[in-house]
């Protein structure tokens, strides 16, 4: 986080998708299950980061 915020304020401006755990209690499980259930798989991951960057997303105008 504080690496994103040093790029903003030298206005640096990069895509950034952020991935993580969220701040809440989480099921108890295997730690593969809960990655899993987290989308936090390497092919989850890969799959979030080539539709955030690298797939074209409809333009939402409103």
């Amino acid at each position: 986080l504080a690496g994103l915020r040093a790029l903003q304020d030298s206005n640096i401006l990069v895509p950034v998708k952020r991935l993580g755990v969220p701040d809440k209690l989480v099921d108890h499980a295997k730690p593969d299950e809960s990655k899993a259930d987290l989308g936090l798989t390497s092919p989850q991951i890969a799959e979030q980061i080539l539709t955030a960057f690298f797939k074209k997303q409809p333009s939402v105008i409103g």
